[in-house]
């Protein structure tokens, strides 16, 4: 078995994964545009943060100022979880002017003081926390805020002919995911110094914001529905013209046996 940090969607494309993490964006672009793929079950809620100048005291002031994204798509995060972040307020992400420059460096313009938010996820949130040249704060905190917070973020999603062809592969695969995350504890520390010293996620000198960002989110992945999730980002995605597919829609390429068969399987 390999393990890479690659994005899960683009690796299934060029036949380099079979199996991995993906936000639901990811997910839903893939069904709408391949390629082909399975959603197996939940693995934690989400670890976005907005950042925004201390003169945006809010999602809600982004009002008529201005974001630098690389594009105004599904797969695009910058964009679309802002857009999701926006919906939620109450807002239209026509109400923002997101300049849209596809080689651009959305964080070194936020930096800068040139653009008016930036999305960080992970080990990017943790390192922008630390960099003194971040003079904003958190306006939005997937961590934080509810029901965010209590919503499945992270999708098993595996490559839709690999899982038909590979049942039982697929299922110890799944097992072993629930399995390390059943046991890991609340600092992930063991489990961060084997991946940074495999080069994974920026290696050992990234390994502190690495830790941060393993530590960020908890992992009790029985918790969470994906049905109830899918049903929750559908909308705000659908209402800012991104996504054309229903939850339903989305619902035939779930399929949660392996998860249920797990979660009666595994004592916790």
């Amino acid at each position: 078995m390999q393990i890479t940090d690659a994005a899960t969607g683009p690796a299934f494309a060029a036949g380099n994964s079979n199996i991995g993490f993906a936000f639901p964006q990811a997910f839903f672009n893939a069904v709408e545009n391949g390629p082909k793929v399975v959603l197996l079950g939940g693995l934690h809620p989400g670890c976005v943060e907005i950042w925004a100048p201390q003169s945006v005291g809010s999602v809600k002031d982004l009002k008529g100022r201005s974001v630098t994204v690389t594009a105004k798509t599904l797969a695009n995060l910058q964009y679309s979880f802002l857009a999701m972040v926006l919906r939620q307020a109450g807002m239209d992400p026509k109400d923002v002017n997101f300049v849209v420059q596809a080689d651009a460096d959305p964080l070194k313009l936020y930096l800068e003081g040139k653009s008016d938010a930036v999305f960080a996820s992970a080990a990017g949130a943790a390192a922008l926390k630390v960099n003194p040249a971040n003079k904003g704060h958190i306006i939005y905190s997937q961590v934080m805020e509810e029901p965010w917070k209590s919503t499945d973020c992270c999708f098993v999603m595996t490559s839709e002919p690999w899982f038909r062809a590979n049942p039982i592969a697929a299922k110890r695969a799944m097992r072993a995911i629930y399995r390390t995350a059943d046991a890991l504890p609340a600092d992930r520390i063991d489990a961060v110094k084997i991946a940074t010293d495999k080069g994974l996620f920026g290696g050992a000198a990234a390994a502190v914001n690495v830790r941060e960002a393993a530590n960020m989110v908890p992992l009790d992945w029985r918790s969470y529905d994906v049905e109830k999730a899918i049903r929750f980002y559908v909308p705000f995605l659908a209402d800012s013209g991104l996504l054309k597919s229903s939850a339903d829609d989305l619902l035939k390429s779930v399929d949660l046996k392996i998860y249920k068969e797990l979660s009666t399987e595994l004592k916790r």
